[in-house]
């Protein structure tokens, strides 16, 4: 049992990290953070069926896990209507991974936002800031730290056998919102300006070098530019 324990821990994890469809807020450029919880809208939902697609061309996932807000849910559930029977996942609704609470700003405007407050707005879109805070809410440091939480979360569910998968790796999808991916990948040391809607963000978990950012995936690869930088900084 001991030897199956430890293969089970030699397996990598790869974890494909989605940010929802598109809603009428992120059209017009309003915060929306925990507080604000619409639907998608149009174009939303089309970009949650192209991801379906693109799942299509994916290995085959072995678990899902959704934010509570509606918008990551009904990306998840469209995602998972597109795909065949056979290639169709669990998936679990983890409270780990709702939006970062944004407190005055949400249902703000971001131009106002930034007009009425400009040095924490400036602060907030800093690369590693994890003091910054809007008015009220999370810091970034605290959304950062919900999303280490939930990944070791995940490595000790795929250690404990709960998500079985064949060798050579588990494969997980994951979907979030723009703020709480951005807040986890920078702690990892990776620096994204933006998160792009329903398109996937690889990130792969080995015990010798913790997770390291794989990339965008695009056509069914990964693939790092520049402003995809793989980073192999071991994380805890």
């Amino acid at each position: 049992m001991n030897q199956t324990k430890k293969a089970e821990g030699d397996v990598p994890i790869s974890v494909y990290l989605c940010r929802h469809g598109e809603t009428e807020y992120n059209a017009l450029g309003i915060f929306q953070g925990q507080g604000v919880d619409l639907p998608l809208n149009a174009k939303g939902k089309e970009q949650a069926r192209e991801l379906a697609n693109l799942f299509g061309t994916l290995p085959v996932m072995e678990m899902g896990f959704s934010s509570p807000l509606q918008r990551a849910r009904e990306t998840a559930d469209i995602v998972l209507g597109g795909l065949h029977e056979l290639r169709r996942f669990p998936l679990m609704v983890h409270p780990l991974l709702k939006e970062g609470s944004f407190g005055w700003a949400e249902g703000r405007k971001k131009d106002e936002v930034k007009a009425q407050i400009p040095d924490v707005y400036a602060a907030w879109r800093e690369h590693h800031n994890f003091d910054a805070r809007l008015p009220g809410g999370e810091s970034q440091g605290e959304i950062a730290a919900r999303g280490m939480h939930f990944l070791d979360h995940v490595v000790e569910l795929c250690h404990r056998g709960e998500i079985i998968a064949p060798l050579p790796e588990r494969r997980i999808a994951v979907f979030s919102h723009a703020s709480f991916l951005r807040c986890m990948l920078n702690k990892m040391g990776v620096a994204l300006d933006e998160i792009p809607n329903a398109r996937p963000l690889k990130i792969t978990y080995r015990k010798e070098t913790g997770w390291c950012y794989d990339g965008l995936v695009v056509g069914g690869q990964a693939s790092s530019t520049k402003e995809f930088v793989c980073t192999s900084q071991k994380v805890r």
